[in-house]
C-alpha cells in the first residue's frame, strides 16, 4: 500500500516590522512561490493554503515534525529578510486534526 501525503490547512498571517515596511503582498508572493516549489498548494478563497506534505517526508512522527519545523523556519526566513513576521499555523485536514 502506497503512503499518502499529509494534507493540512497553512494560515498564514504576516505584518511589517515598521511603518515604511515592504509591501506585504511582495512577501507574501515569496512564501507562495516557497511553497509551491516545495508542496502541492492551493489557495483558497479566504487566503488559506491547502498543503500536500509528500509521504516521503512523512513516514514517521518524527519526519512529519521535521517538515513542519522546516516549512515553519523557511516562512520565518522569508519574513525576516523584509523585516517582517510571519504567524504561521498548520491544521492536519485528515486523521487526528492536529494543530502546529
Amino acid at each position: 500500500m502506497d503512503a499518502k501525503p499529509f494534507i493540512a490547512t497553512l494560515i498564514l498571517n504576516i505584518q511589517s516590522k515598521s511603518a515604511s515596511g515592504p509591501s506585504l503582498s511582495s512577501v507574501r508572493a515569496e512564501i507562495e512561490d516557497m511553497l509551491a516549489e516545495d508542496y502541492d498548494v492551493q489557495k483558497n478563497e479566504k487566503g488559506e493554503y491547502r498543503l500536500a506534505i509528500p509521504a516521503e517526508y512523512t513516514r514517521t512522527e518524527h519526519d512529519l515534525t521535521a517538515e513542519i519545523a522546516d516549512l515553519f523556519a523557511e516562512i520565518d526566513v522569508i519574513a525576516e529578510e523584509y523585516d517582517c513576521t510571519a504567524i504561521a499555523t498548520l491544521r492536519e485536514v485528515e486523521g487526528q486534526g492536529r494543530v502546529w
